[in-house]
């Protein structure tokens, strides 16, 4: 690994966590939702203009583990009162409108390794912190963020619903949130987690930071 943790005997916050990452990292910038997801940041999908800022957690993850293999780790990290989150950022929109859509499509492009994302994520922040206890001393969030809208995801008969409407967007959207929902309730089962969109997500923090 490229850099040594940071030993320190104090008692830290979410703040001090997230401060000590940036201050470790000074050539990672802070992004906003729309530039840490790809798609968005070459050619915005909506008009929504974030004022939130992430510490771009991959980008993190490079430097720390240069010079060796990298893994998979979050899109980027935040605090927000007491919490520390890690956030995960998966879009359908792009994906829905390259492909031709598909029950199985959709099941395969839903298996992502949200925990070990996580852990890695986990790992690094601790080696960061030097504190090998550092998340009984601050509790976590996982937030898994997409780009469509997440009130679909309601659908209970979906083979119902593929018949009456069998090339409706809001179907197939349907089928996805599900399936990555499915994906965060198996995976993430330690910490608290949220599925929401990302208009959502700093909304979402803000409750979140009043708990």
């Amino acid at each position: 690994m490229s850099m040594k943790s940071v030993k320190t005997n104090n008692i830290m916050d979410a703040k001090d966590l997230y401060d000590l990452i940036q201050s470790s990292f000074p050539s990672v910038s802070e992004k906003s939702v729309c530039d840490l997801h790809q798609p968005c940041s070459d050619h915005r999908g909506c008009s929504i203009k974030p004022s939130n800022k992430y510490i771009d957690f991959d980008a993190v993850e490079k430097e720390f583990d240069k010079g060796h293999e990298s893994r998979p780790s979050v899109d980027a990290v935040k605090n927000a009162g007491a919490y520390f989150c890690f956030i995960e950022i998966k879009g359908w929109k792009k994906y829905l409108e390259w492909n031709k859509p598909s029950e199985k499509g959709i099941q395969k492009q839903a298996e992502y390794n949200l925990k070990g994302k996580l852990e890695t994520s986990e790992e690094i922040c601790v080696a960061i912190s030097g504190q090998s206890n550092i998340f009984s001393q601050i509790p976590e969030v996982f937030i898994l963020v997409t780009d469509i809208d997440v009130s679909e995801q309601g659908v209970e008969n979906f083979h119902f619903n593929m018949m009456a409407l069998a090339t409706t967007s809001s179907v197939w959207e349907s089928k996805c949130n599900t399936e990555l929902n499915s994906q965060l309730e198996q995976q993430i089962t330690t910490i608290p987690k949220y599925y929401v969109t990302c208009r959502q997500l700093e909304n979402k923090l803000n409750v979140i930071s009043r708990v």
